[in-house]
């Protein structure tokens, strides 16, 4: 689309609310599938809105991008499939034709590599124990395991904390024995006067 067609449609659309790029959407798509490369840019004028936001497993910063519009849609683009990623900026005031990778979209990537990992070592774990003969009990004794850390880690918290009212306990004793003793001394003292 060409300079005066792209402005002819900004002015015919001017009153329609912004859409801008929504990265949260875009993050759990690329999370999810893990594209070689990714774009984002408007429908319609990628030649002058779209750049490169994925690349490698990975987001990418400091890419030229215009990505809000009142009229082309903010569209995210892996391969040949053009998918459409937007908001109105209404729902999203922080985010601009400007914003790049915000916060929650970092979020978003990083607990899905986090749970890749996650996922990759527990394959890793079962294929070990394929290897090793280790039969579905090792498996339960695992899971066995997982649990009785997790009553051991509450059993701990709760032994400091019955330690503490112990010692707190024990502390309220010598005071009041040492209230009792003063009482006495007192009274003596008044005694023999």
């Amino acid at each position: 689309m060409d300079t005066a067609m792209a402005f002819a449609m900004g002015e015919a659309h001017r009153n329609d609310p912004l859409m801008v790029f929504d990265w949260d959407k875009a993050a759990h798509i690329l999370a999810m599938r893990n594209p070689d490369e990714a774009l984002a840019g408007l429908q319609d004028d990628y030649e002058y809105t779209a750049g490169v936001i994925w690349r490698k497993g990975k987001p990418v910063r400091n890419e030229y991008t215009y990505l809000a519009s009142t009229w082309a849609h903010p569209m995210l683009i892996i391969g040949d499939e053009e998918i459409e990623c937007w908001r109105y900026k209404v729902d999203v005031p922080m985010w601009s034709a400007e914003t790049e990778w915000p916060k929650s979209a970092m979020g978003i990537v990083k607990t899905a590599k986090m749970s890749e990992k996650f996922e990759q070592e527990a394959i890793e774990a079962y294929n070990y124990s394929a290897r090793n003969n280790i039969n579905e009990s090792g498996v339960l004794m695992v899971t066995i395991t997982l649990n009785e850390y997790r009553e051991l880690v509450t059993a701990k918290a709760k032994a400091d904390q019955l330690k503490n009212d112990m010692e707190n306990w024990q502390l309220r004793q010598k005071v009041e024995r040492l209230k009792q003793q003063i009482v006495k001394l007192a009274s003596g003292e008044d005694s023999e006067e």
